[in-house]
C-alpha cells in the first residue's frame, strides 16, 4: 500500500444537483451557490480526467504533478519533489480502474478547465456547464461521436446518463443559448446513437 495520504480522485457529479440547477434555470431562476457548487464539482472532476488521460499523478502530499513513466510491476512510484510519497504500480492503476477516468479525443475538458474559473457571470457560469455536459467524444478512427462525454462527469452509466440528459433536454431552458445546445445535442445524440448501432463494417469512415 502507498505512504499516507491516499491518492484519490475527483468524483463524478450526482445528478439530483444537476436536475436541480436545470429546474431553477427553467424558472428563470440562478442560483450562484448552486451553480458554483456543480461548477467546481465538474471542474475538479476535468482535472482529475485530463491527469489520468495525459499519464500523470498528482501526487496527495505536496500537490507536484508529475509524469508517471513506464514501469515494472515491482517498480514504486516516487514523487520526484522529495516529499517522500510513493505509491506502487498496482496501487495507482487501482485508483482509476473502471471510473470513467481516460476521457481522450474530446477538448471539452480541458475547455471547461480553462475558462469556468474565468467565467463573470452567473449565466456565462451555467452555458459552460451546458456546453461541457453536453459535449462528445471523437474517434480518431470514424468521424462521428461515439460517446457522450457526461459519462466521464455525471453518475451512472452510459445508458443512463444519456437517458438523464434527454430529460434534462426535455425541459424548457429560459436561456437561448441553452435551447441552442440542446437542440444540437439531440441531433448529435441521433447520429450518434446510429453509429453505436451498425455493425462496424458499416460504420463511416
Amino acid at each position: 500500500m502507498s505512504n499516507e495520504p491516499q491518492l484519490r480522485w475527483a468524483p463524478k457529479v450526482r445528478q439530483n444537483k444537476i436536475r436541480r440547477l436545470y429546474e431553477q434555470e427553467a424558472r428563470g431562476l440562478l442560483d450562484e451557490t448552486l451553480i458554483d457548487d456543480v461548477g467546481y464539482a465538474l471542474y475538479s472532476r476535468c482535472h482529475s480526467i485530463l491527469i489520468v488521460s495525459s499519464q500523470h499523478l498528482e501526487c496527495p502530499q505536496c500537490k507536484h504533478i508529475f509524469p508517471v513513466a513506464p514501469h515494472t510491476h515491482n517498480d514504486l512510484i516516487t514523487c520526484p519533489s522529495s516529499c517522500g510519497w510513493t505509491i506502487t504500480p498496482a496501487d495507482y492503476h487501482q485508483t482509476w480502474r473502471h471510473r470513467d477516468l481516460i476521457g481522450t479525443n474530446t477538448p471539452a475538458f480541458q475547455n471547461f478547465v480553462d475558462r469556468y474559473p474565468n467565467a463573470k457571470s452567473l449565466s456565462d457560469k451555467l452555458v459552460l456547464i451546458d456546453q461541457l455536459i453536453h459535449a462528445f467524444h471523437q474517434s480518431l478512427r470514424y468521424p462521428l461521436p461515439h460517446r457522450s462525454a457526461a459519462s466521464n462527469l455525471i453518475e451512472g452509466n452510459h445508458e443512463q446518463v444519456v437517458a438523464f440528459l434527454d430529460q434534462l433536454t426535455e425541459g424548457t431552458a429560459s436561456s437561448p443559448e441553452l435551447q441552442d445546445t440542446h437542440t444540437a445535442w439531440k441531433i448529435t445524440m441521433q447520429q450518434m446513437q446510429a453509429f453505436r448501432h451498425a455493425k462496424p463494417k458499416d460504420r463511416p469512415k
